[in-house]
């Protein structure tokens, strides 16, 4: 099985552009430009934990997870990106029929084909993107488990926790896997996260990822969160030790505090200023249609011009996107998926994108 696609492709980008990686404005990768900064000195004081080894549960980890996110910690289970917890959560679901919502991370469906359930991708079409899920036409019965991104990557499409948890309480003992990756970029997300609803459903299970909202993707940290103790303690014994490495685990004791996580979600608070301000200029732009959007990207449907090309000139420029023909489901060669930034990096990509689609349209003249 292949690896699925992914953005961030530094490396690819410096071979392919003849730039050094510093040179790159990233658009590709969505991660927070305004996380805390590590410092020099921080790094200094950690290079020794790299010399030694890490709890092999990350006990100390998921305590600090538990008082940040207000979660016992026996519904927890800390691991290298939330990518990890969704490997591991898949295979309780082996031999089950399981509902992919498309299109959506490329690893949701990998994930649970590897833990051998019977999965079928569900193919939203774009006029129901941004549709309450409740209204979705899906038959639900048809499944023992549904997976979906929340916000959707890389719609950017958001549901209010009251549609899904009137489609939780619909499920019976069907089981729900949310993936809330981006869900600290939405506006109030304390209020608009699933976490405080998984004591009233057993059958749910959340993925949270630290490594976006945060801006450390190099230390891979997340963890995924259930109620179900039989579930969890399944999960444990499925996962190795030492999930979490040294560094990883000293990055925890500074910054995994609720006075730092405090200070994070105030940093975030002009996110959505700047994303509306970004998504107005680019719908300026002759060809570009900006979908509406939760979270730190915006998803760009191109008319009459080809993404392939727009991605290539940007690339000369040093700006980086995501094209979007590798998600399933997606209607091809039409889209591409940009980050959020601070406005000056924003109004460049925005100056950026009107130049190249004015200089592709006069070439095609």
């Amino acid at each position: 099985m292949a690896q699925a696609y992914h953005g961030g492709r530094l490396a690819q980008a410096q071979a392919r552009f003849g730039r050094p990686r510093e040179a790159f404005l990233d658009f590709s990768s969505n991660l927070n430009g305004r996380a805390p900064r590590i410092t020099p000195e921080l790094w200094e004081s950690w290079r020794s934990r790299a010399l030694c080894y890490p709890q092999a549960d990350a006990e100390a980890v998921c305590g600090r997870l538990a008082e940040v996110y207000d979660v016992p910690e026996a519904w927890l289970l800390p691991g290298a990106g939330a990518i990890e917890g969704l490997y591991l959560v898949a295979r309780l679901f082996a031999g089950k029929r399981v509902a992919v919502i498309e299109p959506g991370f490329s690893d949701y469906a990998r994930a649970f084909e590897a833990g051998n359930a019977v999965v079928e991708r569900v193919v939203l079409a774009p006029e129901t993107w941004a549709r309450p899920i409740t209204q979705w036409p899906v038959d639900w019965t048809r499944f023992d488990g549904v997976v979906l991104g929340n916000p959707n990557n890389p719609t950017g499409a958001f549901q209010e926790p009251a549609a899904l948890e009137e489609m939780l309480g619909r499920a019976g003992g069907q089981q729900w896997v949310v993936d809330e990756a981006f869900v600290e970029f939405v506006d109030e997300p304390g209020r608009r996260s699933l976490l405080p609803a998984l004591g009233r459903y057993p059958s749910l299970f959340v993925l949270r990822s630290l490594t976006k909202s945060w801006g450390v993707p190099g230390l891979r940290l997340g963890f995924l969160a259930g109620a179900c103790g039989e579930s969890m303690d399944r999960l444990r014994a499925l996962q190795p030790p030492w999930a979490l490495n040294g560094v990883a685990e000293a990055w925890a004791e500074h910054f995994l505090t609720r006075p730092q996580y405090d200070g994070l979600l105030c940093g975030l608070e002009s996110l959505g200023r700047d994303r509306e301000v970004m998504s107005e200029g680019l719908s300026r732009v002759a060809g570009v249609r900006v979908y509406p959007s939760a979270c730190n990207f915006l998803l760009l449907e191109l008319a009459g011009l080809d993404p392939d090309a727009v991605e290539e000139r940007l690339g000369r420029m040093g700006l980086l996107v995501r094209l979007c023909d590798s998600f399933y489901g997606m209607p091809k060669r039409r889209f591409l998926r940009v980050a959020v930034k601070s406005p000056e990096e924003n109004a460049r990509f925005v100056d950026a994108l009107a130049e190249c689609c004015a200089a592709l349209r006069k070439e095609a003249v």
